[in-house]
C-alpha cells in the first residue's frame, strides 16, 4: 500500500508590481483639496485650478506658541492637507511642537512617512528603535546569476511542522521571508505561521515595511489594530489566542523583509534603555514602574 503525501510549497508567481512606501508622486503642478471630508485613500479631490487662491497655500499657525499645560507637557501644531489645502497630491507636511520644561512628545510612529526635526529652543532628548540591526540591506539583497538559481531558492517546507509554544506569550511565530526563501528578493512579498498555545498571545506590533493579511487554521483568534487614521501599514496590531485549543495562523505581508517591532518589547527592553523619565511621563506611571517593567526579560516570538 503506498503513503501519498502532500508538501505545501509556496509557489511564487514573478509579477511583480512596484510599491511606493510613501505618497504618491502628483501628475499635475498643484491639486487643491476639496475639503468635504477628513477620509481619503491617495489624495483628496481636486478642486479646479482656476478657483486656488492664495489662502490655500498659506498658514499662520506656526508662529503661535501653543499650551503646554498637560500631563505630558508637550503641543504639536500639524500642517498637513487639513491645514493647507495646497498640499494635497504632494507628499510632504510640518509640525511644531511646543516642549514645557521636561515636555515628552511621546514615543510614536508616522505610518506613512520619515520625519527630520529642527531645534529651534531649548535641549531635545531624542531617540527612535530599531526593528533588527542584524539584517541590514538596502532595497534588496545583490541577485545570483539567474542560471544559477535552482528549485530551493523558490521552497521552504517549514510550514508544515508545528512550533513550541511554551514561553511566556504562548506564541511562535515562523517567518517565511528574504532569509528563508532567497528568491523572494525584490519581489516584496513574504509569510509567517502564527502557533498559539490556548490564551497565547502575539504581541503588539508593528511591521515598519508591510501591511499584513491573516488566515486562522485553526482555533479562535481574537484580533485587533490601532489605527492613526484609516491606513494599514505600519499600523500596531496584535492577535490573541481566546480559545481554550491551540491556534493556527497564517500572516502574509506586502514586503520581502518586513522586519516586526513588538511594542512592549522595543519601549521596554531595548538596549541601551530608553530613560525611565520618558517612559514614566509617556505612559503616565510612576517611574518606579517603567524600572520594573525595564527590569523583565521581554520575550522575542520571532
Amino acid at each position: 500500500m503506498s503513503t501519498h503525501s502532500i508538501l505545501v510549497t509556496i509557489a511564487i508567481m514573478a509579477l511583480a508590481s512596484l510599491v511606493s512606501a510613501s505618497d504618491p508622486s502628483p501628475v499635475q503642478d498643484f491639486c487643491v483639496a476639496i475639503n468635504n471630508s477628513a477620509v481619503f485613500v491617495t489624495g483628496k479631490a481636486c478642486n479646479k485650478p482656476k478657483l486656488a487662491t492664495t489662502d490655500d497655500f498659506f498658514f499662520s499657525g506656526l508662529l503661535t506658541p501653543q499650551n503646554t499645560l498637560n500631563p505630558i507637557g508637550s503641543k504639536v501644531t500639524p500642517i498637513n492637507i487639513l491645514q493647507i489645502l495646497g498640499l494635497n497630491t504632494l507628499g510632504i507636511s510640518l509640525a511644531r511642537i511646543d516642549f514645557a520644561p521636561y515636555g515628552l512628545n511621546p514615543p510614536h510612529t508616522h505610518p506613512r512617512a520619515t520625519e527630520i526635526s529642527v531645534v529651534l529652543e531649548g535641549t531635545l532628548y531624542v531617540g527612535f528603535v530599531t526593528s533588527n540591526t542584524d539584517n541590514l540591506f538596502v532595497t534588496g539583497k545583490a541577485c545570483n546569476e539567474p542560471k544559477l538559481a535552482t528549485t530551493n531558492d523558490f521552497f521552504f517546507s517549514g510550514l508544515v511542522t508545528p512550533q513550541n509554544t511554551l514561553n511566556p506569550i504562548g506564541s511562535k511565530v515562523t517567518p517565511i521571508n528574504i532569509l528563508q526563501i532567497l528568491g523572494l528578493n525584490t519581489l516584496g512579498i513574504s509569510l509567517a505561521r502564527i502557533d498559539f498555545a490556548p490564551y497565547g498571545l502575539n504581541p503588539p506590533h508593528t511591521h515598519p515595511r508591510a501591511t499584513e493579511i491573516s488566515v486562522v487554521l485553526e482555533g479562535t483568534l481574537y484580533v485587533g489594530f490601532v489605527t492613526s487614521n484609516t491606513d494599514n501599514q505600519s499600523l500596531i496590531h496584535f492577535q490573541f489566542n481566546n480559545g481554550k485549543t491551540n491556534g493556527v495562523a497564517l500572516a502574509a505581508l506586502s514586503s520581502q523583509n518586513p522586519e516586526t517591532i513588538t511594542v512592549a518589547n522595543a519601549v521596554f527592553g531595548s538596549k541601551p534603555m530608553i530613560s525611565d523619565d520618558v517612559l514614566a511621563k509617556a505612559f503616565q506611571v510612576d517611574k518606579k514602574v517603567v524600572d520594573h517593567l525595564q527590569a523583565q526579560f521581554w520575550y522575542p516570538n520571532n
